[in-house]
């Protein structure tokens, strides 16, 4: 089986499960919290690791106390890694998360380095051995031209289009798949739709929450009804849902709508449970949750 390549963010999530929101200058106490690697690309790739396939991950953790712990978690997934700041004495990207538990919104704090030099990478090396590449918007210059080569060579280029940034297009024109967050649009406010049609991105998907999936083909388009769960925390449900895709997509070999329709049944298990593993866990073990998906409708449009 060849390898799945994701390259993009990792960070040390630091959750914490609290009824309600500390004032400011308060202290606040919480018996549930707990830390994890996460991060949009890392997310993906422990995802599609722990469904079965052989993840690349692309990234930037760096050689302090607290990277190598972060590299000993990602062993334990069996994910090869490349640490574009390897040897480098650098904390990671590091995210203090706030799960209020009163209404199950989310508060995240990021802190990350500023700009720094990027170790070097054998791009044809790990474009020669890959069956796809799924990007996010961290390393957007690396990203592209690892997508325009992977399109080249007829490799998938997956995007992860989280939030419209000055990059995001130049990493459209590279993409083959790219499933986006009702939350990415254009300064002009164009529908995400109609600027992926303009850059005849083959597979096009638009997802928002709960909401149904939206997708399009050139000869095809629909939806996927996401199964109804009680949710207790959506943190990572979108990058499990990426990682998800690669997997039935690629080393499953399904449809697009048959991928989409899966991935989103992993994501919807991974909100019914606290952290980002344990839903995946639960799907893998046939855990019975509420109720059964929808999906695949057919439509006119979208």
């Amino acid at each position: 089986m060849k390898k799945g390549i994701f390259i993009g963010r990792t960070t040390l999530d630091i959750v914490y499960y609290h009824q309600g929101m500390p004032g400011e200058n308060e202290k606040s106490k919480t018996w549930d919290y707990r830390s994890a690697v996460g991060g949009n690309a890392c997310n993906g790739a422990v995802t599609y690791a722990l469904l079965g396939g052989r993840a690349v991950l692309i990234t930037a953790i760096g050689s302090s106390n607290i990277g190598r712990s972060m590299k000993l978690e990602l062993e334990q997934y069996q994910i090869e890694l490349i640490d574009l700041l390897e040897g480098k004495n650098v904390l990671p990207f590091i995210s203090a998360i706030l799960i209020n538990m009163e209404n199950e919104s989310r508060t995240i704090w990021g802190g990350q380095q500023s700009m720094m030099e990027y170790a070097g990478i054998d791009q044809e090396d790990i474009i020669r051995n890959g069956a796809f590449i799924m990007a996010d918007d961290q390393f957007p210059t690396l990203a592209a031209e690892l997508f325009y080569q992977a399109r080249e060579e007829q490799i998938p280029a997956v995007f992860d289009a989280e939030r419209w940034r000055p990059e995001t297009e130049k990493l459209l024109d590279g993409a083959t798949d790219v499933i986006a967050s009702s939350d990415c649009r254009p300064a002009d406010q164009r529908s995400m739709f109609e600027v992926l049609r303009e850059k005849k991105i083959p597979y096009r998907a638009v997802t928002d929450g709960g909401n149904p999936i939206l997708w399009e083909t050139e000869e095809r388009s629909g939806s996927v009804l996401p199964i109804k769960v009680k949710s207790v925390d959506t943190l990572g449900a979108g990058d499990i849902l990426h990682g998800a895709y690669c997997y039935f997509r690629f080393a499953q070999g399904l449809s697009f709508e048959q991928a989409l329709d899966k991935a989103s049944r992993v994501s919807g298990y991974s909100v019914a449970y606290r952290g980002p593993r344990q839903g995946i866990y639960e799907y893998m073990a046939g855990t019975k949750i509420e109720t059964e998906s929808k999906s695949l409708k057919e439509e006119d449009g979208t």
